[in-house]
């Protein structure tokens, strides 16, 4: 019998009350596999003594292994071609972590640049060679995307401006070259937190971005015609979320 995702979830709400931690991050991510029998799922967690975690475990939901980590995290993604899993903090984040998907190892744990912090996504290019992250500039609130080389041990090799604030998560597109990035348009600051300084003037968006160039096309939400032209766009990728 195949796993819905009813009953996988209710699996995992059992297991964490059995073990005494619960999920932080936004979402499970499955590592692909031939089927779902030996799938097996990577998520943030908070353990009961307050303590945060990044979790593996089996379709089942047994738990595969544990690995504590210095603050709470939130969205993440697995390489291509290879058994690493990144995990990124919670906007404002400082850090995102590699983490050997087999054994839970942490096999670097990188730092935003300087007057930046993440938003708690990323994608890879199609060869799991470049890491793109949602980011700010949070004097200004600029959103950009942090573009790393996973074959220079994840050196910071090029940024993306994006015509807006507060870009959020971000997919790529089937192209395997366009970014789908969301711009939820609330300006933070990491000195106050999580509080949304502007919401009088929030404007949420969407963007699509070429990778290479950097070149991109910003979709306005809330009237009548960009919502028609994000009908005719052909989004139609593997949901990797549960």
């Amino acid at each position: 019998m195949s796993l819905s995702r009813r009953h996988f979830l209710a699996a995992v709400a059992g297991a964490m009350g059995a073990n005494g931690w619960s999920l932080t991050g936004c979402s499970l991510l499955p590592a692909k596999a031939d089927s779902l029998k030996s799938r097996e799922y990577v998520g943030a967690s908070k353990l009961s003594d307050g303590r945060f975690a990044v979790q593996s475990l089996n379709n089942d939901s047994t738990p595969r292994w544990q690995t504590p980590v210095e603050a709470r995290c939130h969205g993440g993604c697995f390489r291509p071609h290879n058994a690493q899993v990144l995990i990124f903090e919670r906007r404002p984040g400082w850090w995102f972590h590699v983490f050997d998907s087999r054994n839970g190892e942490r096999l670097a744990h990188i730092k935003a640049n300087d007057g930046e912090h993440f938003y708690g996504h990323g994608v890879f290019s199609p060869d799991g060679r470049y890491l793109y992250t949602t980011a700010s500039r949070y004097q200004r609130g600029d959103g950009i995307i942090a573009v790393y080389d996973a074959h220079a041990g994840y050196e910071r090799v090029d940024t993306l401006d994006l015509e807006g604030i507060g870009p959020h998560e971000l997919h790529l597109h089937p192209d395997g070259q366009t970014l789908v990035v969301a711009l939820g348009g609330i300006k933070t600051h990491p000195d106050y937190d999580r509080i949304k300084m502007n919401l009088e003037s929030m404007a949420p968006a969407l963007m699509l971005v070429d990778r290479t160039t950097g070149q991109g096309k910003l979709i306005r939400m809330g009237t009548g015609a960009p919502a028609q032209e994000l009908a005719t766009l052909p989004l139609h990728w593997d949901n990797h979320l549960v």
